[in-house]
């Protein structure tokens, strides 16, 4: 057998199989030829395996039963993440909602504000046009009295204006 052949389906390469042939020649002498590449016989490859050990071969164990529950616990994944999907997109749009909300309650708060303003300079106008109606008031009788006083001056003769009555 050559080293190729010995590494095969062992995790070693060939590099390292060769170094520790060298360096333990005493064990193997007698036991390797040399042609084109190094022969092993029966000794070295029992020598070898010693070393490297082949790795023992994976039993395969059909479990159905593990199977059968693996593809149900795919299937509630799937479903979970369906319904993690449809919440995230749900979540989405109350956020955009609470949003619209939030900007709308800001909005209304401004133009109640604004009301509220509107409201005061209204009640003041309406201050301003009492007072403007009672100095107009006031000025209506002041020129009552003017014209009447205006009327009996007319009346009076030229005598009673002369003597001042």
């Amino acid at each position: 057998m050559k080293i190729q052949d010995f590494i095969k389906g062992r995790n070693v390469t060939y590099a390292a199989v060769f170094q520790y042939i060298k360096r333990n020649q005493t064990l193997f002498s007698g036991h390797i030829g040399k042609t084109n590449k190094i022969e092993l016989d029966d000794i070295a490859v029992q020598l070898l395996e010693e070393k490297y050990l082949a790795p023992s071969p994976v039993q395969v164990i059909q479990d159905t039963s593990a199977r059968d529950e693996l593809l149900q616990l795919h299937k509630k994944y799937a479903a979970a993440m369906e319904k993690i999907t449809a919440l995230t997109e749900q979540n989405a749009q109350l956020l955009v909602i609470q949003s619209k909300q939030n900007y709308l309650e800001e909005e209304n708060r401004n133009l109640s504000d604004e009301f509220d303003e509107r409201v005061r300079y209204a009640k003041f106008l309406e201050n301003e046009l009492e007072k403007k109606k009672a100095s107009y008031e006031l000025l209506q009788g002041q020129l009552k009295t003017i014209k009447l006083n205006l009327e009996i001056e007319k009346n009076k003769t030229w005598w009673d204006k002369l003597r001042g009555r």
